[in-house]
């Protein structure tokens, strides 16, 4: 199994044995009824559930948070995305740069008067700030964001940023991409994940939030994983 598939994680059939009466053991605790092993998923990333799974063909027992069942496990890939991104950047710079040298201070005048009077005289290089979500994202633990920070996407999109070290993030949107309601989900394996609704009326919108861990409580029981691509 590749580790570019996405997984959705299901418990159908939960377990009512108590975690803390089982006996210590090597990957989480031993459970006496059943005489099998239960691995500890809860201090788990999805990153390091997901490596778990793959290629697994006999599927142990497990406890895990209740937030990471009945959902889905997709691969990260955003350091390949950041590497890319930079790629890109320095070419542009590059090619921009290339330009720039070659062109004359009497054009390089006529194109900034140019741009002055498009900017007063065309509205619509207004559109983008129009459609743009920003805002804060406040998290007590700050700890928690030194290896791996906040994801924000937009549902249905492939539009996505992190949050950068002071809590701010913005992205901005094309028309095509408003729905009637827009969806965006804050995402952090260690907390509890967010979705807000945002009505096509009311763009451009401010959005605050705060990020916590997600209830304690434990769910244990055989897991079944479904993959997809």
């Amino acid at each position: 199994m590749g580790n570019k598939i996405k997984m959705y994680l299901d418990l159908p059939d939960p377990c009512s044995e108590n975690w803390e009466n089982m006996l210590p053991g090597m990957n989480g605790r031993f459970c006496q009824r059943c005489r099998k092993e239960v691995i500890d998923f809860t201090t788990m990333s999805d990153s390091e559930i997901l490596k778990f799974f793959v290629d697994k063909t006999n599927i142990p027992c497990g406890s895990f948070r209740q937030d990471q069942i009945d959902r889905f496990y997709v691969p990260q890939k955003k350091k390949i995305q950041i590497k890319f991104a930079g790629l890109i950047s320095s070419l542009l710079a590059l090619l921009s740069f290339k330009s720039l040298t070659a062109t004359t201070h009497s054009d390089l005048t006529n194109i900034t008067n140019q741009q002055n009077i498009d900017s007063i005289s065309n509205d619509n290089l207004t559109v983008n700030d129009s459609l743009r979500i920003s805002g804060h994202v406040l998290v007590r633990e700050s700890s928690l964001l030194e290896n791996e920070p906040i994801i924000v996407k937009i549902s249905n999109t492939k539009l996505e940023t992190t949050v950068d070290k002071d809590g701010n993030y913005q992205i901005v949107l094309d028309q095509s991409e408003i729905s009637q309601y827009t969806l965006i989900t804050f995402y952090h394996s260690v907390l509890k994940q967010e979705t807000r609704s945002i009505h096509k009326s009311c763009f451009p919108q401010k959005l605050d939030i705060e990020m916590v861990r997600p209830p304690s409580g434990r769910i244990g029981g055989a897991p079944i994983p479904y993959y997809g691509k």
